[in-house]
């Protein structure tokens, strides 16, 4: 059985394991604004996704590791163009997590392997 995954943010994400052979991969995305002007608009936010990915091998062994993806993003006075920067930044956050994730499930597969 994987090992508890505490993960970043784990208050708004709860994590379950993987069953026998299988991965599990589980998101929850939030938004932050930071960067108050003096009218205390937003100027600055960050799209924040948190993960947990677990596999279990077919020989038993199991494996798990926290994922973190943090993007940040100016907010700009055009609602559209904050819109498609806000779109921008998840596109990215979500691409950097599913290169983690390839190269991790890739690790545990060689790293399971018989010929090892």
């Amino acid at each position: 059985m994987p090992r508890p995954v505490r993960s970043p943010g784990s208050d708004w994400m709860p994590w379950k394991p993987a069953a026998d052979g299988a991965a599990r991969l589980e998101l929850a995305a939030r938004e932050e604004r930071y960067g108050l002007r003096g009218d205390r608009a937003a100027t600055r936010a960050a799209v924040k996704i948190a993960g947990a990915l677990s596999w279990t091998a077919p020989d038993g062994r199991a494996f798990s590791e926290e994922l973190l993806a943090v993007v940040p993003y100016d907010i700009v006075r055009s609602d559209f163009a904050a819109e498609m920067a806000r779109r921008d930044a998840e596109r990215r956050a979500l691409q950097e997590l599913a290169q983690r994730v390839r190269a991790l499930l890739a690790r545990w597969r060689a790293e399971s392997s018989p010929d090892r």
